[in-house]
Formats: C-alpha cells, sequence, structure tokens
C-alpha cells in the first residue's frame, strides 16, 4: 500500500468512525503494538480483536486537528479528538500513530 502516514492516519479514523474495524488490516503492521491506559496489546489480530468494542460503542468522533511529522512512509501523526460514546460526556483525547515502511506499526 502506497500511503503517507497523514493518509493512514486518516484512513484509521475513518474506519473507527465507520465502526469498521476490517478496515484497518490493509493499514497496520502484523506486529503493531497499542498501549492506551485501558490495555495494552501486540499484533494485528490480538489489535483488531481488541478495538472492535470501542469501534462499536463509539458514536462520533470529532477531529480537532491532526499533525503529521513524516517522510513518505515513516514518521508520526497526532491526532487531537473528541470521543463520543452514550452516556458520557464527550472525552478529550490525544492518538498518537507511528508509521513505519507504509503500515502504523504503534498506536498509544
Amino acid at each position: 500500500m502506497n500511503s503517507t502516514p497523514g493518509q493512514l492516519a486518516a484512513g484509521y479514523f475513518d474506519a473507527w468512525e465507520a465502526g469498521a474495524s476490517e478496515r484497518l488490516r490493509p493499514l497496520i503492521a502484523d506486529d503493531i503494538s497499542f498501549r492506551g491506559p485501558l490495555a495494552e496489546v501486540h499484533g494485528a489480530d490480538d489489535y483488531i480483536s481488541s478495538i472492535e468494542g470501542l469501534f462499536g460503542a463509539t458514536e462520533k468522533l470529532v477531529i480537532h486537528r491532526r499533525w503529521v511529522d513524516a517522510d513518505a512512509e515513516t514518521g508520526d501523526v497526532l491526532t487531537w479528538f473528541d470521543l463520543h460514546v452514550p452516556g458520557a460526556p464527550p472525552a478529550p483525547v490525544a492518538s498518537w500513530i507511528h508509521v513505519e515502511r507504509g503500515t502504523i506499526n504503534a498506536c498509544r
């Protein structure tokens, strides 16, 4: 896949808002690692399995700003957004995505 880090991050958040975790697989590395406040996961299959619940619970995402520090296939993307889930006020979130060789290999 020939995508820039910014395009990969946009695709990641598009899949999240659509609740379509299966759309993540082409965007992420086999050895992706995730570390967040509720979980730490390693590997693409475990990551997709773990994120499905959050994707399903998301009403919408409101992206305020995205910063990209990258070259064509490697770099970092920081996305600042509000996460809307049922029964709770919007939660402000900052997501860091690291891209290597054209795939997302880390999310924090």
